[in-house]
């Protein structure tokens, strides 16, 4: 870090409610050219953090009333305070309430009588160590600002390649090969869109912007629906789909997501099949949950990359099938949005019952509203 990022102003909240205590904290504060601000107590020191956020937050234990434990956990739990280094002073030097201090949030931990030297260094660290925070949160935004525009400039011309291709399927001036030939790459511009939606969910779902409709959705009826979309692709490769699960079977999620996590696990499914193999899809519920899996004849994956293969962008290993294994986004959203209803994605392979094979599982709770089903919130 530069010395031009180590003289820059920043604020700092002293939680003290003694004065005496308080002005021997600014006046080892005073030379470092700082903002430095007070709280008497644990209700103006939030009040103060959340209206301006400081950039540090000296915090005492031993107040009346709300106490320094207190306090440092309400201002972990806001998202308006969460990432703000706490570093709690007290008088108490047993190894409990150190345990306390970390198991309520505090950054670190410095014993009274306080001394100047090793807390300027303390502050010294936290301020560079938030610098590269802000810098990494400000990439991010930028990030996520590049994925809208990209995916909105995206939109508009696929929308009409594959509106294009719709109508010349329909022309009875054209041949049945080249008629074929239309199909396969309405069925690839219909991909590439799939592709664009994921960038979008995904972006989403990790920012916390997506927003959960939550509705009784027919299951069975979305799958034939994905099953009718990449009916072609199931014929070109000689594939056959079984399907097994109670035909009135109702989930209560969101529709949209679902229908995407669906048409991504068939779509990876299709990729990865040997040709003349079948592909496996079933759903079922209990008093719990809803397991929905799609299972496949192809490799099976090796342990080492089934710890990698939800991430985004993850490519496996050099296998030729995996020339027309994509970018690595579909299986990466299928777990975020997942996730988002308060499930689980699993990977099975080889496939249970098979020497060979992969079986993925989404796992949705039932009977109760998921923790995102207001704001969507991705770690």
């Amino acid at each position: 870090m530069s010395n031009d990022a180590d003289k820059a102003k920043s604020k700092i909240l002293i939680v003290d409610d003694e004065e005496f205590n308080r002005k021997l904290l600014k006046g080892i504060l005073a030379s470092t050219g700082h903002d430095v601000f007070e709280a008497v107590d644990g209700m103006k020191a939030l009040e103060l953090a959340k209206e301006n956020p400081p950039d540090i937050i000296l915090l005492d234990i031993m107040m009346p009333g709300m106490d320094g434990f207190s306090v440092c956990r309400k201002l972990k739990d806001s998202d308006k305070t969460n990432d703000i280094p706490i570093l709690m002073i007290t008088s108490l030097n047993e190894v409990d309430d150190y345990v306390r201090a970390v198991d309520s949030g505090a950054d670190d931990f410095i014993t009274k009588p306080v001394n100047a030297t090793a807390i300027l260094a303390r502050i010294k660290g936290f301020l560079r160590n938030k610098q590269l925070s802000d810098k990494v949160k400000h990439i991010n935004r930028f990030k996520n600002d590049l994925t809208r525009m990209i995916v909105h400039d995206l939109r508009g011309p696929m929308t009409g390649i594959m509106g294009y291709l719709d109508l010349s399927m329909n022309s009875d001036s054209i041949s049945s090969k080249v008629r074929e030939y239309l199909q396969n790459a309405l069925s690839s511009a219909h991909d590439v869109s799939g592709l664009i939606d994921n960038l979008l969910g995904i972006e989403k779902l990790e920012s916390g912007t997506l927003t959960l409709n939550p509705e009784p959705v027919h299951i069975p009826s979305l799958i034939q629906h994905n099953i009718d979309v990449q009916n072609a692709n199931i014929i070109q490769s000689s594939l056959k789909v079984e399907l097994q699960g109670p035909r009135d079977l109702i989930c209560r999620c969101d529709q949209n997501l679902m229908n995407r996590v669906i048409q991504n696990m068939l779509v990876n499914a299709i990729k990865f099949s040997p040709e003349n193999s079948v592909i496996k899809i079933e759903w079922e519920s209990n008093s719990r949950e809803f397991n929905y899996s799609v299972t496949n004849h192809g490799e099976s994956i090796d342990p080492e990359y089934q710890a990698v293969i939800f991430n985004k962008f993850a490519q496996l290993d050099d296998r030729p099938a995996l020339s027309r294994g994509g970018v690595g986004l579909g299986l990466a959203f299928c777990k975020m949005a997942v996730d988002a209803h308060g499930g689980s994605m699993e990977l099975v392979s080889p496939a249970t019952g098979f020497e060979d094979g992969v079986q993925f599982i989404a796992k949705l709770p039932l009977k109760k509203e998921s923790a995102a089903s207001s704001r969507a919130s991705i770690t």
